[in-house]
């Protein structure tokens, strides 16, 4: 997560299992929150992807 940005007030959580990712937030707090993916592969020659994605917390 990319606090700096955004405006979300809580804490919020990620937890991984396999290729999914399962955000949780406060219950009562609101903002945007920036979460910045990494997505890498295993091939020969690896290659390295990154997608911000932006959430809104209301």
């Amino acid at each position: 997560m990319y606090k700096e940005v955004g405006t979300y007030t809580g804490e919020a959580g990620l937890t991984a299992s396999g290729n999914q990712v399962e955000v949780s937030f406060d219950a009562k707090a609101i903002g945007q929150l920036h979460v910045i993916a990494e997505v890498k592969d295993n091939g020969v020659h690896p290659m390295t992807r990154y997608v911000r994605f932006v959430v809104e917390v209301k």
